[in-house]
Parts: C-alpha cells; structure tokens; sequence
C-alpha cells in the first residue's frame, strides 16, 4: 500500500476563492514546492468551503494522532504514568490536531 503525501498540508486560496490542499515533497514530487493533494471549487456559503479545506489539511496530524493516542492506549493502559502521559498527549497532539482542523487558535 502507498504511502500518503507527507504533511504538513497547507491551504492556499486563489483570486477567485478556489482553495488548493498541498501537501510536502516526497518522492518523484521533490522538485516540486509542494504536490497539489485537493481542490475545492469555491463552494458556496464560503464559510463551509473554508472549513472543508482545512480539514482536508490536517489530515496528516489528525492520522499520527490517532496513530500516537492507539499506541499510548495499547501500550500504557494500566500502568502508574498513563494518566500523564494521556495529558501529554492532549497538549502536544490530539488538540492541536483539532484546532488545525477547526481554524481555532490556541
């Protein structure tokens, strides 16, 4: 199975509102800036067309946080640090995670 384009994903936003999902090098695209990984079409209310992009962008952090919170919970359940290390993992992956997606700051 192919591997996803690397993150971190970006959104740009043409003269005409269309936003363009672009995601790192990797591969035969390491010439390029970044590969083009999605489109939206300038869909309207704006504001739903803006949210759908920036999903799309955290995409590669919301994946390596499920991945990191599936290992920590497989890993460390039951032991004496868990509770910490789930706080961690609050702070340094799983909200950042969201805020990207959601366009909220920290």
């Amino acid at each position: 199975m192919a591997e996803h384009t690397p993150g971190p994903w970006k959104v740009d936003v043409d003269d005409y509102g269309c936003r363009t999902i672009r995601g790192g090098k990797s591969g035969k695209h390491q010439q390029a800036q970044y590969k083009r990984i999605a489109n939206t079409e300038g869909v309207f209310p704006e504001e739903e067309d803006a949210a759908n992009a920036r999903l799309i962008a955290a995409a590669p952090e919301q994946h390596q946080a499920l991945k990191s919170i599936v290992d920590l919970i497989e890993q460390r359940m039951y032991t004496d640090d868990f509770e910490r290390e789930l706080n961690d993992w609050l702070e340094q992956e799983g909200r950042p995670a969201i805020r990207k997606a959601t366009g909220d700051a920290p």
